[in-house]
């Protein structure tokens, strides 16, 4: 009898476990989604204010990027490319995100400075309504998951009882 008990309480604790894990993958776009946001706007005032090689500007502009400094053997829309090849493991992303990180690597630094401007106030405001997405999407299914998940391991627990 308290074999089954450890058994029924080892499988509830399995569900909320795997409930946990999609709710933080939610968690997870949504923080690259606010860096993304900080990093378009110090990018923008690096600009601005600074003005400079682009891979400089987006060392610069926070942590999310790190390109070799010095002489660029590729051009930097192959080197944005490489860069942001292994996001969508690593923070959950969608193809539509990654779809629009390509985009604006691809036209970042090829035009001038008012171009850059307002090529990054543009996606400024994309990435900020998907930030809002996100911030709605996870609170009204990060609860969800994890009830789900306590559900489905007291579900199995009971089934096997």
């Amino acid at each position: 009898m308290p074999l089954k008990i450890i058994a029924a309480l080892l499988l509830t604790a399995a569900g909320l476990g795997a409930g946990a894990c999609y709710a933080r993958r939610l968690t997870v776009r949504r923080t690259f989604l606010a860096a993304f946001c900080t990093f378009l706007q110090n990018l923008s005032t690096a600009l601005r204010y600074r003005g400079g090689r682009i891979d400089t500007l987006v060392n610069s502009s926070g942590e999310l990027f790190s390109f070799p400094s010095g002489e660029w053997e590729r051009p930097f829309a192959e080197s944005w490319r490489l860069q942001i090849s292994g996001f969508p493991k690593k923070w959950r992303l969608t193809p539509q995100d990654m779809q629009l990180l390509a985009d604006f690597g691809e036209r970042l630094g090829t035009t001038d400075a008012d171009g850059q401007l307002a090529h990054i106030a543009h996606y400024r405001e994309i990435f900020a309504a998907r930030l809002d997405e996100a911030r709605q999407e996870t609170a009204q299914k990060t609860k969800l998951y994890k009830t789900l998940g306590l559900f489905g391991g007291v579900s199995a627990a009971l089934l096997l009882w």
